[in-house]
């Protein structure tokens, strides 16, 4: 070859990499549209889908015949214990469920032509309470549910089951905003959006997602009910993104957004476990490995984390300081598990979080019947196998087996 022609071949080369390197909005898309289908297809998804089915269908006159069944054995495993402490009530916990399983796969043709926003709430319906907010239909209840459960999915220290992103992705998708809708309601959502897409590993459409929030955030007359509020999810904007680029490789951006969120947080005059954090993230990152040692030790010592978080706390900051280098990644990883975990801690465990997003009243009526929702529906993820379901439960008794540990 000439040095003529290899001339002319560069730009060629040049042009067609270009050409082939897909942007970000394109990458985006595509993990929308493989979510969606990935929804459309889900085994985990639809056991779930059809519990709610049948149980805001359960005094309707139009409800399908096959979900009588479903809603029979529901009612048998609301009168569970929470927690399982003998082998008889492990035996019985057992049997309940695999009978659930069994008549929610012989109902599933009843998911073909029938759609739950058919039929009134799950709250009003389902567990016969009026939330005290106003409006309430399906949009809100959807937008509460997946809230609820994200909460649910992050509190359990990342131990997360087979669909669990699918089922908050699900409800998100329903809770289409209302122009009735406060901003501060619809950013809400929109955040919560970009948490899940980065908690499924959507990470181009959690970046879109959380970058449309923070801009919109920035705009002072978008109509916000409260500074504090709008100052609130600004941080947790910076901070969801600053995970989501971390996983992009983007690091100076990550940095960025963890002193947006300290600065929020500095302005709302507040100091926790996240600010610990991402004190130590940042001067990690800026080679102030003495002062990211000393923020991760005094998060070590919160009463708000767990035994085994407080022991990795004390590793992180005795490595730094024998090694002189950065955050180990593992607890870079787990930050999203430790954090949520420790704020809720903070907050008052899980009871307080739900009062803040139902009204003190209805969480406690609510708190109950959630959790059992959310049992249930781990049981059946647990449950529902690769295989046919019907072969499956068959072949467990008939071998003698147990569908659950």
């Amino acid at each position: 070859m000439t040095r003529t022609h290899l001339c002319l071949l560069i730009p060629i080369l040049v042009l067609t990499d270009c050409s082939c390197r897909k942007t970000d909005a394109q990458r985006a898309r595509e993990e929308r549209e493989a979510m969606d289908k990935k929804l459309r297809s889900s085994l985990t998804l639809f056991p779930y889908r059809l519990v709610k089915l049948s149980m805001r269908s359960r005094n309707s006159p139009n409800r399908p015949k096959a979900l009588d069944a479903v809603s029979q054995v529901l009612d048998q495993s609301r009168a569970l214990p929470q927690t399982v402490t003998t082998p008889t009530e492990a035996a019985k916990m057992a049997a309940v469920y695999g009978e659930l399983l069994l008549a929610v796969v012989a109902a599933r043709e009843s998911m073909k032509d029938r759609d739950e926003d058919e039929f009134p709430t799950l709250l009003t319906e389902g567990f016969g309470v009026m939330p005290s907010f106003d409006p309430y239909g399906n949009s809100e209840e959807h937008l509460m549910l997946a809230a609820i459960f994200f909460v649910f999915d992050e509190a359990d220290q990342g131990n997360r089951l087979p669909g669990e992103s699918e089922i908050v992705f699900y409800e998100l998708s329903r809770a289409t905003p209302r122009p009735s809708w406060p901003v501060d309601v619809n950013q809400f959502a929109r955040l919560l959006r970009g948490g899940t897409f980065h908690a499924a590993g959507s990470l181009y459409a959690a970046e879109e997602e959380l970058t449309t929030s923070v801009a919109l955030l920035d705009d002072s007359d978008a109509g916000w009910s409260g500074n504090d509020w709008r100052e609130h999810l600004r941080g947790a904007a910076h901070f969801i993104r600053a995970l989501n680029r971390q996983k992009l490789g983007r690091d100076e951006g990550v940095t960025e957004d963890l002193e947006a969120m300290l600065a929020s947080l500095q302005r709302l005059g507040v100091e926790n476990e996240l600010t610990w954090w991402g004190q130590a993230m940042v001067s990690s990152r800026r080679g102030r490995f003495g002062e990211a040692a000393e923020a991760i030790e005094r998060l070590a010592v919160s009463s708000n984390l767990e035994a085994a978080s407080q022991a990795s706390m004390r590793d992180a900051a005795k490595s730094m300081r024998d090694t002189g280098s950065g955050v180990p990644v593992l607890l870079q990883a787990r930050a999203s598990a430790i954090l949520v975990q420790a704020l809720i801690a903070r907050a008052g465990g899980l009871e307080k979080v739900l009062a803040m997003v139902l009204g003190d009243e209805k969480a406690n009526q609510l708190t109950s019947p959630l959790v059992w929702l959310d049992r249930t529906r781990q049981h059946l993820v647990l449950a529902t196998p690769d295989l046919n379901p019907i072969d499956f439960v068959k072949a467990k008794w008939r071998d003698g087996g147990h569908l659950w540990p």
